[in-house]
């Protein structure tokens, strides 16, 4: 069992561009896009899903904050 959740991401467009293709299409396939909250160089997306088991021992969301403290870096 376990608590699933909303889960929302809000991520800059230039850092999303610098994720593997492999977490890209993690969050394409469990996450639906919301919108471009901004345009160009300062701009983002806002991605969201439902029930979902949110776990960092899980390996797909474990390398989503992994790629985001390197690319932080």
């Amino acid at each position: 069992m376990g608590v699933r959740s909303d889960v929302g991401i809000a991520i800059k467009n230039d850092v999303y561009d610098q994720l593997s293709v492999r977490t890209k299409l993690f969050i394409q396939e469990h996450f639906s896009q919301e919108d471009h909250i901004k345009e160009g160089e300062e701009g983002g997306r806002m991605f969201h899903t439902s029930n979902i088991k949110w776990y960092v021992d899980f390996s797909e969301i474990a390398r989503i904050y992994e790629e985001l403290d390197k690319i932080d870096e």
